[in-house]
């Protein structure tokens, strides 16, 4: 026969080591808990709701002190070629210094830039006319009755490789 022991803690002697009983405790670790969820939800929400309000702030000002600066060199016809200049050179001859002292291959002679373009275009247009000429020869050959059906398909596939 097995014998059944039968254990009843009471919770509130258990509890109560701080002092407090256990609804007190229980409330306390709640709220904390509360406490903790809604400060790291309000977290978020305030740093998104700040970094819109200082982008729109900065964006807004931005705005602002390009406008400033574009009117000023507007009415005066001069800029200083970079932040540490002290001379001013009219935006005509900044242009030309621009060019003339480039870095970056965008710049790096137009005329060159232009005849590459169009060299490239040009030779695609020369190789589409040429199909197309050969492409006439065979049909009007084939027509004649010069060609063969099945050398006609070969030339044709050939020239278009």
């Amino acid at each position: 026969m097995k014998n059944k022991l039968t254990v009843t803690i009471d919770l509130e002697d258990v509890w109560s080591d701080s002092g407090d009983s256990l609804s007190d405790s229980l409330r306390n670790s709640i709220k904390h808990a509360v406490l903790h969820q809604l400060r790291a939800e309000l977290k978020d929400i305030i740093e998104i709701t700040v970094k819109e309000e200082v982008s729109a702030q900065f964006k807004q000002n931005l705005g602002t002190e390009v406008a400033m600066i574009t009117r000023e060199v507007v009415a005066s016809g001069k800029v200083r070629p970079s932040s540490n200049s002290e001379s001013a050179v009219t935006v005509k001859e900044w242009i030309i210094q621009q060019i003339e002292h480039r870095n970056s291959k965008l710049w790096d002679s137009p005329k060159k830039q232009l005849q590459a373009y169009a060299k490239k275009h040009i030779d695609e247009i020369k190789k589409q006319y040429d199909f197309m000429y050969a492409s006439s020869v065979v049909q009007k050959m084939a027509e004649l009755g010069m060609l063969k059906d099945d050398k006609v398909a070969e030339l044709l596939t050939a020239k278009k490789d």
